[in-house]
């Protein structure tokens, strides 16, 4: 009897530490799964945040770009002349510099824009002139030399400028940015410039040469749509500059005048991004 008294006493005590022990045992794998849940939504956040910036990064990548423009309309006013361009190309590098890091509201990027080299090549449309070569001898034989000859006296009139560390602010912004599909890399940008420019007028017309230098303040307004590493721009592009003349052949009256001529040009352009 006082065996079975015992054996009973025995059971209910280890009933009782058994019940208490799965109690202790669930409240510490819960604090357990909790801290782990509470450290995996941090690392969730991080992930969100650094595919967050890896996206930026992609949308605003390098500024660095290589711009090839063709002026449709071009013109220099001169004393009240006016030249239009028959053709004017023009090639620039720079290179944006984009702030903050992360972009405004999450789509706008402001900074400045530095254009390292701007180089503007200008043909104008050539003046009705009496022949300066008149055939009285049709069969001469001299008639080729003298038709080349002819041709490089009237070269017309041309201009070259080549700017240089030209700055300005730029804006960028790219609506779709908070998307997760390829609209995200669409850009719009606007941006200005002045531009220093060194400037070379040559005239061949009619048998008489001039070429004339001068330093020209330039200054640009353009935007462009850009998409990942290829834009598309439009530009307005003007200055003026007062030109000393350098070299002169012919009848010139004008020798040691100094001309202020104004330039204008509106670009087409396209961009790569590197």
């Amino acid at each position: 009897m006082g065996r079975v008294l015992l054996l009973l006493i025995s059971l209910m005590s280890f009933s009782c530490i058994a019940a208490q022990e799965p109690a202790d045992s669930v409240e510490y794998l819960q604090d357990e799964l909790d801290a782990a849940n509470a450290e995996l939504a941090a690392k969730d956040i991080e992930i969100e945040r650094l595919n967050r910036e890896n996206n930026w990064s992609k949308i605003w990548s390098s500024g660095r770009y290589t711009a090839l423009s063709y002026a449709p309309s071009a013109s220099v006013k001169t004393d009240g002349l006016k030249e239009k361009a028959s053709f004017a190309f023009a090639i620039s590098k720079g290179n944006s510099y984009f702030f903050p890091k992360r972009p405004i509201a999450g789509l706008l990027k402001v900074g400045f824009d530095i254009r390292w080299t701007d180089i503007q090549v200008t043909k104008y449309k050539n003046h009705d002139l009496a022949n300066d070569y008149p055939d009285d001898n049709p069969d001469d034989e001299d008639d080729g030399y003298d038709d080349i000859l002819s041709k490089f006296n009237n070269l017309g009139i041309w201009d070259l400028h080549i700017g240089a560390f030209g700055i300005g602010p730029v804006v960028s912004v790219a609506p779709f940015s908070m998307f997760d599909n390829a609209a995200k890399y669409l850009r719009a940008t606007l941006y200005f410039h002045y531009q220093p420019t060194f400037g070379l007028h040559l005239v061949s017309d009619n048998g008489n040469i001039e070429t004339s230098m001068a330093y020209c303040n330039m200054f640009d307004f353009g935007g462009k749509i850009q998409y990942r590493w290829v834009a598309l721009g439009v530009e307005s592009h003007w200055g003026s500059g007062k030109f000393s003349q350098i070299v002169s052949f012919g009848d010139n009256d004008k020798a040691d005048s100094k001309i202020n001529r104004k330039f204008s040009s509106f670009r087409v352009y396209i961009a790569f991004t590197i």
